[in-house]
């Protein structure tokens, strides 16, 4: 419509416009330029349009929106940044984490193992392992170690047990102060076993001895211990012997315990023989050897280096007969010793050795001594007969 009123607008101007002198003035218009189309100016169109051009009051989502699917733009074969790349020579990256070379400080902390719940750990020597801590057992060949450090709240025996792929052999080093081997407190080649520890902190160093190393894994595993090992206690009339898990051993004595000793042990507690004598059983594992007869005279020159037993004969009466009877069914053969007094270098009034079942004659009233040693290193239980007539 518009343009209909501009073109008759134009057409009475073209005709008024004449070379006619009496007709009215030349009306000269301005230079426009070409004629935009301006059929939709003003008036509403099919698609909803006000006919109103309006200026843009939002920005060109295409080009001034930041796009949210960046990463869907970038090539889906390009892998992303390894972590370990930005590592230096003085550091080691585990789990994509750089961290020191220094195999105490990268120590992993198991915190308080407590007993009930065991604790499992797996890893690698070759992305994991490095070398600047030598265990005290590991040998000149010993190579990359891993370092677990752990808390005790009391006494305990620490059960492990160690597997490894890969054609090498490790050892376990238990220490106190992870820098120092000096503080060892076991260190061994065998991937599982025992050790009793105090209550603390504790450092275990897994380190390759020698070969190829591999995967690792470990298991730890405590239970509190009731004794130190290797104490001995009375309990009743028998020696409790703590052994090396930290748990009593039971120990039969000859006759009775007194101060953390089987009487019997020693010449300064020994099993004492009143009336018409007795029998006397006990454990080997409760005595100690005490003596040995290799280089006395009086004695027989005799080499005895098995455990003996020492009985008291006070009050003798001259000629009394004193039956003697070790023979206890095993294979260790006994010497039998009789003295006037007890020490370490003894005089002998007589000895037996390879006869086990003998009849002595008391030549004088007085107080006598019978000490009973094995002829070999063994500690089979016994059962002695001492009768007095």
């Amino acid at each position: 419509m518009a343009r209909i009123i501009l073109l008759l607008f134009l057409g009475l101007v073209a005709f008024g416009c004449s070379d006619d002198p009496t007709g009215p003035p030349d009306v000269v218009f301005p230079d426009v330029g070409p004629v935009e189309d301006m059929s939709d100016m003003g008036e509403p169109d099919a698609a909803g349009d006000s006919g109103e051009d309006m200026p843009d009051s939002e920005p060109d989502a295409d080009t001034d929106m930041p796009d949210p699917d960046m990463d869907s733009d970038m090539d889906p074969d390009m892998d992303p940044p390894d972590p370990c790349d930005a590592c230096t020579q003085d550091q080691v990256c585990i789990e994509e984490e750089c961290l020191s070379r220094d195999s105490c400080e990268i120590a992993v902390d198991l915190g308080m193992l407590v007993p009930g719940t065991p604790v499992t750990q797996t890893g690698s020597f070759v992305t994991e392992g490095v070398d600047t801590t030598a265990s005290e057992c590991g040998g000149e060949m010993s190579g990359r170690e891993r370092v677990f450090r752990f808390e005790l709240s009391e006494r305990s025996l620490v059960s492990y047990d160690a597997s490894w792929s890969g054609q090498f052999d490790g050892v376990l080093d238990f220490r106190r102060t992870c820098e120092d081997a000096g503080t060892t407190e076991r260190c061994t080649d065998i991937e599982f076993g025992e050790a009793f520890l105090e209550a603390g902190e504790h450092f275990l160093v897994l380190e390759v001895k020698f070969g190829n190393p591999g995967q690792f894994e470990l298991s730890l595993e405590v239970e509190a211990a009731s004794c130190t090992p290797g104490e001995e206690t009375c309990m009743g009339d028998d020696l409790a012997i703590c052994d090396p898990s930290g748990q009593p051993e039971i120990a039969e004595c000859g006759a009775s315990c007194t101060a953390g000793a089987c009487d019997g042990n020693v010449c300064a507690a020994p099993i004492v023989v009143t009336g018409n004598g007795g029998t006397f059983a006990g454990s080997g594992r409760a005595y100690d050897s005490n003596f040995n007869f290799s280089t006395n005279d009086s004695c027989g020159n005799t080499n005895q280096p098995g455990y003996d037993v020492v009985f008291s004969l006070p009050g003798l009466q001259a000629g009394a007969i004193v039956t003697i009877d070790t023979e206890t069914g095993d294979s260790n053969a006994n010497g039998i010793f009789i003295m006037e007094g007890c020490s370490a270098t003894p005089t002998c009034l007589q000895h037996f050795t390879g006869i086990e079942d003998v009849d002595w004659v008391a030549p004088a009233a007085g107080d006598y001594f019978i000490v009973v040693d094995k002829v070999i290193n063994s500690s089979t239980p016994f059962n002695y007969s001492i009768v007095i007539n």
